[in-house]
């Protein structure tokens, strides 16, 4: 069915010119951004919102004491910015 559905789709975007929520190919969905919608504990954050998708990004810096420890197969390691 999801095959099926993704043709359908496409063959209805090719012959119209237009998506299933009316907008045309080179059409595209205003984005907002919001700076810092998080408190300043969180040393930066961002807020991205497009039509009903939202997307939140945060960073943190910490020291050396609390970055983050990791092992892999070019041996241990650890960071300390977080996105």
């Amino acid at each position: 069915f999801k095959h099926l559905a993704a043709i359908t789709l496409r063959e209805m975007v090719a012959s119209t010119g237009k998506r299933g929520d009316g907008r045309t190919t080179t059409e595209v969905r205003p984005i907002s951004i919001k700076m810092s919608p998080l408190p300043p504990q969180v040393h930066g954050s961002v807020l991205f919102t497009r039509g009903e998708t939202q997307a939140l990004g945060t960073a943190t810096l910490g020291g050396d004491a609390m970055a983050q420890r990791f092992e892999n197969l070019d041996g241990e390691g650890n960071k300390r910015f977080y996105l």
